[in-house]
C-alpha cells in the first residue's frame, strides 16, 4: 500500500478485487484517496466493509461480485488490486484474470497483485497447509497455496496480455510471496 501512496495521485480510481472487509481501501481512504471501490464474493465481508468504512468516515463503493469472473459492469480503473486471494483458487489463471479486467484498464492503468513464488515448491512440507506443519503427516491437510508462479512466469504472462512489469515488491517469507506491479501497454492499434 505504501507503494501506491508514493506513486499514485490521490484522485485516481482504485478498485480492489476480493477486498474482504475493505481494510486496504479504508487505509487508502485515510491517506487521502477519494475514488475507491471494491468487490468480494462474500456478502458478509461487504457488509462489514461498509460498516468499517462508515466508522472510519471513508467513502467506498463496495459490491458483492465474483472477483475472478465479475458479473457486474466494470468501470474505468486507474489501479486494480488483487491482494491475498489469487493463489487460493485452484482455477486461477493470471492471463484469464488480466483479460477479464482489461475492458476497465486503459493504457497506463496499473494492476497490483501478490503471488506465492514457485520456489515454495522446493521447500519441505510445501504440499501441506502451513498451520498443520507441526502435526503428524497423517493429520495434515493439503496446502492452501494452490497457485504458485515464478517471477519469470509472471513476466511472460503479463507480456502476452499487453502489460509491462514495473516492479516486484517483497512479500512474506513463509510462504515466499512477492507483489507485482503491472502497467497496461498501449495496444498496437493505439500506437499506429
Amino acid at each position: 500500500m505504501t507503494w501506491i501512496v508514493t506513486n499514485l495521485d490521490r484522485d485516481k480510481h482504485i478498485f480492489e478485487t476480493g477486498c474482504g472487509c475493505a481494510a486496504n481501501l479504508i487505509w487508502l481512504g485515510q491517506q487521502g484517496y477519494t475514488n475507491l471501490g471494491g468487490s468480494d464474493v462474500s456478502a458478509e465481508a461487504i457488509t462489514a466493509g461498509q460498516k468499517l468504512a462508515a466508522l472510519a468516515e471513508v467513502s467506498l463503493n463496495l459490491n458483492r461480485d465474483d472477483s475472478y469472473a465479475p458479473r457486474h459492469p466494470l468501470i474505468p480503473t486507474d489501479l486494480l488490486l488483487a491482494i491475498n486471494w489469487t493463489y487460493y483458487l485452484n482455477h486461477f489463471r493470471l492471463d484469464q484474470f488480466l483479460e477479464r479486467y482489461k475492458p476497465a484498464l486503459q493504457a497506463g492503468s496499473l494492476v497490483i497483485f501478490d503471488m506465492v513464488d514457485s520456489i515454495f515448491n522446493t521447500m519441505p512440507d510445501n504440499e501441506y497447509k502451513t498451520d498443520d506443519w507441526l502435526l503428524p503427516r497423517a493429520s495434515r491437510q493439503p496446502s492452501q497455496y494452490i497457485v504458485r508462479m515464478s517471477r519469470d512466469q509472471v513476466i511472460e504472462c503479463a507480456n502476452n496480455c499487453g502489460f509491462d512489469v514495473l516492479t516486484f515488491l517483497s512479500g512474506t517469507k513463509i510462504p515466499p510471496r512477492f507483489v507485482t506491479v503491472l502497467r497496461r501497454r498501449r495496444s498496437e492499434i493505439e500506437e499506429i
